[in-house]
């Protein structure tokens, strides 16, 4: 090795990542100038509530016409939201009744048809099943609309977070996805297992 390249090597800066031992990672929930600082993952947890709340509140003021009419009203735009209150009814229905979840022969009796090549929601409705059975399917697709938006932006503002500091960037992100064309029209036709 020459002697400009033994100077340029020891005029080299030391980073902090180059101070570290060879395998050592920094930790999961780290950030880029928020690892290790008093109260960062209060202010993460702040940031996040605060975030759904705001999401939450847009959803409220985009399906409006819902809030009144729960239970009784469905998102207009196609006849898909009328088979989503089926599979929402369903699976509480398979389960209580003790008959296969999957599997149906309500449908296309009387061979029945594999609900799981369809698409249905086989979470979505058992988590909505509280709902389903007290106030009925519809006030249960009604609820999931209502929820969807805010849910989808809250994950991705959590996925835009894993990649910037700055909170108000991944609020902005979360924004755009829960709120974009994709979700909101596949909404108006009730599209869960999409949204």
């Amino acid at each position: 090795m020459s002697r400009a390249g033994t100077a340029v090597a020891s005029a080299a800066p030391v980073t902090p990542d180059a101070a570290s031992p060879p395998g050592a990672a920094s930790p999961p929930d780290a950030l880029p100038g928020d690892a290790h600082r008093p109260g960062a993952a209060a202010s993460r947890w702040r940031g996040a509530v605060t975030s759904y709340l705001v999401y939450q509140a847009l959803a409220l003021v985009s399906w409006w016409h819902l809030l009144g009419h729960v239970g009784s009203a469905l998102p207009t735009g196609s006849a898909d939201p009328g088979q989503e209150v089926w599979f929402l009814a369903q699976l509480p229905h398979a389960l209580g009744s003790g008959t296969d979840p999957f599997f149906s022969h309500a449908i296309f009796a009387p061979q029945g048809v594999n609900l799981l090549s369809n698409t249905s929601m086989p979470l979505i409705g058992l988590l909505l099943a509280p709902v389903t059975a007290t106030a009925g399917p519809v006030a249960a697709l009604d609820v999931a609309v209502l929820l969807a938006p805010a849910l989808s932006a809250l994950g991705a503002f959590a996925l835009c977070r894993r990649h910037v500091s700055w909170q108000p960037a991944a609020f902005v992100g979360g924004l755009c996805y829960g709120f974009g064309p994709f979700l909101i029209g596949d909404l108006r036709y009730a599209h869960l297992d999409l949204t």
